[in-house]
């Protein structure tokens, strides 16, 4: 992690504990948020769950947050499936895709956060990935766009991506400092989304603007969002219904 990265989510923690301690309505959920980030930065040590065995090799499951993730022995494929927010990489799963040979997602995600997202692309760099989509939003999105491997999405599924959002509560710097971090989030990901997409920075730009941008199957394939579309017809999240909007023809790169 490096500078940078530190300081965007140092003031990520702050902001959200600065938002606990106004005992607003959602105080618990901000205080919630800044334990993430710390863990970020000093992540606990996890000690997996070692059940159940089974024959062929040993598979370590375990669920958090809505999460299932296992690692299939001896074969080193690290499986998992993303049914909640992208909150945060726990430290136990990032070592167990660092020692992977290879990584599957399974993602039916209504979003989460940046410096997860962030997260969780640098362990995944440098693996071979495959990527199985029903339906991502927001961060989820973001995280199918730019992860370095195959991506194959439901014929029924779809794709939601919008600028990062960021609130804030005080004066004039506190609302300075959200829209650093909005804008942190944006340059981050606009290049690497180009790269892996292909398309012109300036279509990339625009997705990061004005509302909600969806995408259908056939949509985020014409824009190189995914790689393929998957035959077999799959139960997608609650927000699939949101996905029917035309954005038109894609963009050409040149």
């Amino acid at each position: 992690m490096n500078g940078n990265e530190k300081q965007f989510i140092t003031a990520l923690t702050c902001y959200h504990l600065q938002l606990a301690r106004s005992h607003g309505p959602f105080a618990q959920r901000h205080m919630e948020r800044a334990e993430v980030f710390r863990n970020i930065m000093e992540p606990p040590r996890v000690v997996p769950d070692r059940r159940p065995e089974v024959a062929e090799g040993l598979a370590l499951a375990l669920t958090e947050g809505g999460s299932t993730w296992s690692t299939t022995e001896p074969h080193g494929i690290f499986r998992w499936t993303i049914r909640s927010e992208l909150m945060a990489l726990p430290e136990a799963m990032k070592e167990r895709i660092a020692s992977a040979r290879e990584v599957h997602l399974d993602i039916d995600s209504p979003g989460g956060d940046a410096v997860a997202t962030i997260a969780i692309l640098r362990a995944l760099e440098g693996k071979r990935v495959n990527v199985s989509v029903r339906y991502a939003a927001s961060a989820a999105a973001i995280l199918v766009a730019c992860v370095n491997g195959h991506r194959s999405i439901a014929s029924d599924g779809g794709l939601l991506i919008h600028e990062p959002a960021q609130g804030a509560l005080g004066g004039r710097e506190e609302h300075r400092q959200a829209i650093k971090l909005i804008d942190a989030a944006v340059d981050y990901f606009v290049p690497l989304m180009a790269e892996r997409t292909r398309q012109p920075t300036a279509t990339i730009e625009e997705w990061f603007k004005d509302g909600d941008h969806h995408f259908s199957a056939e949509q985020a394939l014409a824009y190189g969002l995914v790689d393929s579309i998957s035959d077999s017809s799959v139960a997608v999240g609650c927000l699939v219904s949101r996905a029917g909007a035309s954005l038109g023809a894609p963009a050409h790169s040149g």
